[in-house]
């Protein structure tokens, strides 16, 4: 699968200058969307994620930045009561336990029942046939913190496992849960697995201390740890885990029931803002103020940016009202002609140094 991908890569930037919308020197924006891909067997998914993704022969992501910051998939096994879990060997070596709080989920770790609970097909009500559900259960999703997500046998399509969670608690025997029931169950079994955050880490010993004690003793069972959950104060002072600024990408695997690709020009947030300098362009004999004259500079605080670094892309324009010469001797008008010189400055270091960029217009040379 990834020569496939780094194949497809190679297509697209060689297509690139002739089917990106470059209207002037400096614009490197591309996009490129694939519909399908065959692949020789089934297709599982990006095996290293983002580092699977390559521009130009560079990875979106660093593997180990990938393993440190990806999701683990692992088994786990803890005692009822107890808040230390024990992982399987060596799934917590690449886990970053510094840029964020992770969760973790253990399957049936949270309190269990046994041939105890009815529903309808396309009905939202779960019932117990003894006292059972407790308003601690109530979650806003399957991975919110505490034991919320629920898997109750035969609910889910075409007879198979239900999964969903709390959202109401109604009594001891009866709550509301979301998604709504696919097929009617009587008397089957389920429960909830422990969602818990995680506070500390001990890799040497394969364990994770959690913030919430199992219900149910469990061993070897499925288990999941998501990725670092970072704070907007953490992000704002982080240097950025991506080799490429502003970069966006999504990845499906073609199956039935799949959730279509958002995409990037709707569903990434933007902002734009429209800004009049009213600075007028002085006359300049040469393309490089050696006549007198200084250039005229419009800095991101004269526009009102809020973050330079947010840019995506600056349009400019000049309006000339009069485009005609008057002679000095006869008073006759003519026809006239003017050029301009835009360079485009940047940093990338906070403002210690200044890269240049000359948009259009003769070289200095």
């Amino acid at each position: 699968m990834s020569n496939i991908l780094e194949q497809i890569a190679a297509f697209y930037a060689t297509i690139a200058p002739n089917g990106s919308s470059r209207s002037m020197s400096g614009e490197t924006r591309q996009t490129a969307v694939v519909f399908d891909a065959l692949s020789e067997g089934e297709i599982d998914g990006l095996v290293d994620g983002a580092a699977s993704v390559y521009m130009d022969g560079t990875s979106l992501v660093d593997l180990d930045v990938y393993k440190g910051i990806s999701a683990i998939k692992t088994t786990a096994s803890i005692s009822a009561t107890s808040t230390t879990a024990t992982v399987a060997v060596g799934a917590l070596d690449f886990a970053d336990t510094t840029e964020g709080t992770r969760t973790i989920l253990i399957k049936g770790a949270g309190k269990q029942g046994s041939s105890l609970f009815s529903g309808t097909a396309g009905g939202t009500t779960l019932t117990a046939s003894s006292s059972w559900f407790t308003e601690g259960m109530v979650s806003t999703g399957i991975m919110s913190e505490g034991a919320s997500r629920l898997e109750i046998a035969g609910g889910g399509l075409n007879g198979k496992p239900y999964v969903g969670f709390i959202s109401k608690y109604t009594s001891a025997t009866s709550v509301e849960v979301s998604p709504p029931f696919t097929t009617t169950i009587s008397g089957a079994t389920g429960g909830i697995d422990l969602v818990s955050q995680i506070a500390s880490y001990n890799a040497g010993s394969n364990q994770v201390t959690t913030t919430t004690a199992a219900t149910t003793t469990v061993s070897g069972v499925a288990a999941t740890l998501t990725p670092p959950q970072v704070n907007a104060t953490t992000y704002a002072n982080t240097s950025p885990k991506t080799n490429f600024e502003s970069i966006n990408y999504a990845f499906r695997t073609g199956t039935e029931d799949q959730t279509p690709v958002q995409m990037l020009s709707t569903g990434t947030p933007t902002a734009s803002f429209i800004s009049n300098p009213n600075t007028r362009l002085q006359q300049n004999a040469t393309y490089d103020a050696s006549n007198g004259v200084s250039d005229t500079v419009i800095t991101s605080t004269q526009i009102g940016v809020p973050n330079p670094a947010e840019t995506d892309q600056i349009k400019w324009v000049i309006e000339c009202p009069q485009l005609f010469a008057l002679s000095t001797k006869s008073g006759t008008e003519y026809n006239s002609w003017v050029e301009f010189t835009c360079d485009f400055e940047f940093s990338r270091d906070s403002g210690s140094s200044f890269t240049s960029v000359r948009l259009t217009g003769d070289s200095n040379s």
